[in-house]
């Protein structure tokens, strides 16, 4: 949220596309260490909800946010004052769930468990670790499902620009407009999710089978039809993330 109130201030290009890299970097990072933090601090068996539930939080805010500024600039506000709006209300619930969890776990909430002695540790090294990762079959389909995926994350850093040129929107319309996308990852991980904890994990992966391929279907409609309306193209963009979201 530091890094929205810089970019408000910044006035030359390059300065601004430094701080959206950094900011993008801390991203990065942030992954990494929550799941440090959430395997040291929440019972085993409880660790698969918390993983998700971040993740759902994850893309719904990533959802919510471009949704907010399109809205704002659709009301009239400039690009700066819609950051700087953006930025306190967001950061006022980010300062407000921080001190949640604080008190949560103050509370004693999470339980201090005995590690399973067959169970992967954090303290191992990184050489132990990428030795165990490149044996394991599980960890490369993993790998290879993300890695596929990432076209979808890729497509949602350009995709305003591309609604906005294409259908010849404001960049307000055309924000609002692209997070189809990202909503549709949520309901998609949502769903696939509710699925699998109701009717167990073999019915769940065949729906994300399902997901993935009318999500790929509704890709190549799209490019094979370009000249379809604005709101068929919003509705493929919502089948599209939640084929990559599952």
């Amino acid at each position: 949220f530091l890094g929205v109130f810089v970019a408000f201030a910044l006035q030359t290009p390059h300065m601004l596309i430094l701080s959206l890299l950094f900011i993008s970097f801390l991203k990065g990072v942030l992954w990494p260490s929550l799941g440090s933090i959430i395997y040291h601090s929440i019972e085993l068996e409880k660790q698969d909800v918390v993983f998700f539930c971040c993740a759902l939080a994850s893309r719904l805010s990533e959802a919510v946010a471009d949704l907010a500024l399109g809205q704002l600039l659709f009301w009239g506000f400039s690009w700066r004052s819609s950051l700087v709006a953006f930025g306190c209300s967001f950061g006022a619930l980010f300062v407000m769930g921080i001190l949640s969890l604080q008190r949560c776990m103050a509370m004693g909430v999470h339980v201090q468990y005995e590690e399973p002695p067959d169970s992967p540790t954090w303290s191992a090294s990184y050489s132990a670790k990428w030795c165990r990762l490149s044996s394991d079959l599980s960890g490369w389909l993993a790998f290879a499902v993300l890695l596929g995926t990432s076209g979808i994350w890729a497509l949602a850093g350009y995709l305003a620009v591309m609604l906005q040129e294409k259908f010849e929107l404001t960049p307000g319309a055309s924000a609002t407009a692209a997070s189809s996308l990202l909503g549709g990852t949520f309901f998609g991980l949502f769903l696939a999710g509710m699925v699998t904890y109701m009717k167990g994990r073999g019915v769940g992966r065949v729906l994300q089978l399902v997901q993935a391929n009318v999500g790929l279907l509704a890709l190549v409609c799209m490019v094979m039809m370009p000249s379809l309306p604005l709101w068929k193209w919003v509705v493929c963009l919502l089948l599209a993330g939640a084929g990559g979201g599952a």
